[in-house]
C-alpha cells in the first residue's frame, strides 16, 4: 500500500504542536473545567486552528498495513526540534481526537508522552504508538532498547517500531551485517508481540532492496521526508509495488512552506 498525501499525515501535526504550544496553564485549566462541567458543550477556550482540526481530525480514518494492522492516517508528530508541551499533547489527544503518536528515542520525550497519554484519559488500546530505534542501539542492544522505549512510554507493547536511519556507526563493524542482526531482533520482538508492526525510516530504494534480501518479516512501513519541495515519486512507487506503506513527514518542509 502507499500513502502519498502527506499533508494529512505525520508532521502535518507539527502544525498542531507548534500552534498549540501557546496554551497556558490557565487556559488549559479553563478547558478542563469546561469539559468536566458539560461534556456536550464546546470548550470555553479553543485556538482558531483547533476548530479546523475538529473537521480535519474528527474520527481519523485508517490505512491497513500489509499484516492487517490498521494505522491512522493522521499522526501526532513529536520531534525534538518542535519542542514539547504537555498541555498541547493532552489537548490534541482528548479534544482534537488524534489517535496516533509518532516519536523516537532521539526526540527525548517518550517518558513525557507516557504521562500525557495517561492524563488524556484516552485508553491505550485506542492510540497507535510508533517510536524509533536510534542507530547506536543497533545489533545486540536492539531488544533492550525497544523494551526501554516501552518502559518510558508506560506501555506493554508498541504498535509500530522503526529503525530511525539505515546508517550504522562505523565502530559497529560491517554495516549490512549489523542491519541484518538488528532486523532479526525486530522480528523476534514482533513474534513475541512486543511490537505489532515493524518498519524503517529514511530508507532509500537501495536500502529497502537490501533489507528485502534477508528479512523474514517484510517491513510494514517506510517513513520518509515528503513534501512539495522534496517529492520522491520513485520511492513512493517502489513502496507501493512492494506493499510497504509509505508515510511522509515534514509536509510543510520544516516551515519553509
Amino acid at each position: 500500500r502507499c500513502y502519498t498525501s502527506c499533508s494529512r499525515f505525520f508532521t502535518s501535526v507539527m502544525v498542531i504542536i507548534n500552534e498549540l504550544s501557546t496554551i497556558s496553564d490557565e487556559d488549559f485549566t479553563a478547558f478542563e473545567g469546561a469539559q468536566s462541567s458539560s461534556a456536550t458543550e464546546d470548550p470555553v477556550w479553543a485556538p482558531a486552528l483547533s476548530n479546523s482540526l475538529y473537521c480535519l481530525a474528527g474520527e481519523p480514518s485508517t490505512i491497513e498495513l500489509s499484516n492487517g494492522i490498521r494505522m491512522p492516517l493522521l499522526g501526532l508528530g513529536t520531534t525534538h526540534s518542535g519542542g514539547y508541551h504537555h498541555n498541547s499533547v493532552v489537548y490534541a489527544l482528548r479534544e482534537c481526537r488524534y489517535r496516533m503518536i509518532d516519536t523516537a528515542k532521539r526526540y527525548g520525550v517518550e517518558r513525557e508522552l507516557g504521562l500525557a497519554i495517561k492524563a488524556s484519559g484516552v485508553p491505550r488500546s485506542s492510540i497507535f504508538i510508533a517510536t524509533k530505534l536510534w542507530p547506536v542501539d543497533f545489533g545486540n542492544s536492539t531488544m533492550a532498547a525497544c523494551k526501554k522505549s516501552c518502559e518510558r512510554l508506560g506501555v506493554d507493547y508498541l504498535d509500530l517500531y522503526m529503525t530511525h536511519f539505515p546508517d550504522v556507526p562505523y565502530w559497529f563493524g560491517e554495516p549490512r551485517k549489523v542491519r541484518e542482526e538488528t532486523w532479526r531482533a525486530l522480528e523476534l520482538l514482533y513474534d513475541e508481540g512486543v511490537i505489532r508492526s515493524i518498519g524503517v525510516s529514511n530508507y532509500s530504494r537501495i536500502d529497502l532492496e537490501e533489507l528485502l534480501e534477508y528479512c523474514s518479516v517484510r517491513p510494514h512501513v517506510n517513513q520518509c521526508e515528503f513534501h512539495i519541495c522534496y517529492n520522491n515519486d520513485d520511492l513512493v512507487q517502489y513502496c507501493k509495488e512492494e506493499d510497504i506503506t509509505f508515510t511522509g513527514y515534514c509536509p510543510l518542509a520544516k516551515g519553509a512552506i
